[in-house]
């Protein structure tokens, strides 16, 4: 009869995401066993094989998504930062993904963010909070490369503990100000 399971495979995926995000697919076996709290043949019994937690582990589908109706609550400032902060958490676990599978990032996740803060940016327009002249789909597409090139950047400089600093926020509010402050 074989032993009841005294730790979910999610709460695995949850202890293991720092090690692979640390050290990527190149993460030592015994680190991530360690990071876990099992041996590793507990864990590759249940996965098959470090590839297969890795990817499991880094997979788009574990990751939080902005909800639909936030966007209309949220003032600007406040939906920017909430952006930041969920590329910031999620974001270099798709780079991670990405550049081991050697696939490119999901388009359709990255469309989905785009059509989310889209919609946003049309309700802030409508209240003359953004400026009307410029489309939010293209407007939507230059916020969020810069927001992924921020989370990216403090991913590579590894200060993702630091506190973030609302100066790139402040920019992104005065290039799109309908008022020009």
């Amino acid at each position: 009869m074989a032993r009841p399971q005294t730790i979910t495979d999610q709460e695995i995926l949850r202890l293991a995401r720092p090690v692979f995000l640390r050290h990527g697919i190149r993460a030592r076996t015994r680190d991530v066993a360690a990071a876990v709290g099992l041996t590793w043949g507990a864990i590759a019994l249940r996965f098959g094989s470090k590839r297969a937690l890795f990817e499991r582990t880094m997979d788009h589908r574990h990751c939080a998504e902005p909800a639909a109706g936030q966007a209309d609550a949220a003032d600007l400032r406040a939906l920017l930062r909430q952006m930041r902060s969920l590329l910031a958490q999620h974001w270099p676990m798709h780079l991670q993904l990405s550049l081991a599978s050697g696939e490119p990032v999901d388009r359709d996740r990255v469309d989905g963010l785009i059509r989310w803060l889209a919609s946003a940016l049309r309700r802030h327009a409508d209240r003359g909070e953004v400026r009307a002249d410029l489309p939010a789909d293209g407007l939507a597409t230059v916020l969020l490369a810069t927001l992924v090139g921020d989370a990216a950047q403090r991913f590579i400089r590894s200060r993702r503990a630091d506190a973030p600093d609302d100066a790139l926020i402040e920019a992104m509010l005065r290039l799109i100000d309908a008022k020009g402050n």
